[in-house]
């Protein structure tokens, strides 16, 4: 390839091998046919159960959606009483009670406000 020189005892100018406007577009990164870059999916949420003293939360966020306590009684029947919502229960073990709360959350039993208005 013929490189010409600007004048007698200059350094070469640069010329790229491929000096086509479509090959220096791709080679620069702006070719039309790149790959659309693809768009970040949202993460969902998802409850998270935190441990306390005698009790456990299911929390979504900065909302509590319900509660495992261990129940102060002494008779053998139950052991926890759960609560989510307007719903409540007792338990003989740990994971029965935490499987309650998650499906009273499921099914949408949410605390209504006192104060809150409707309307």
């Amino acid at each position: 390839m013929y490189i010409p020189q600007a004048e007698q005892g200059a350094s070469p100018l640069y010329i790229p091998s491929c000096a086509t406007a479509e090959c220096l577009d791709t080679r620069l990164g702006r070719a039309e046919d790149k790959m659309p870059k693809q768009a970040r999916k949202a993460r969902k949420v998802k409850p998270i159960w935190e441990r306390g003293y005698r009790s456990h939360g299911l929390w979504l966020g900065k909302e509590r959606l319900g509660k495992v306590t261990l129940d102060g009684s002494t008779d053998g029947a139950s052991r926890y009483r759960w609560e989510s919502g307007n719903r409540a229960g007792k338990s003989q073990t740990l994971r029965e009670a935490k499987q309650a709360v998650e499906q009273a959350v499921l099914i949408g039993a949410r605390q209504l406000g006192l104060f809150d208005s409707d309307g």
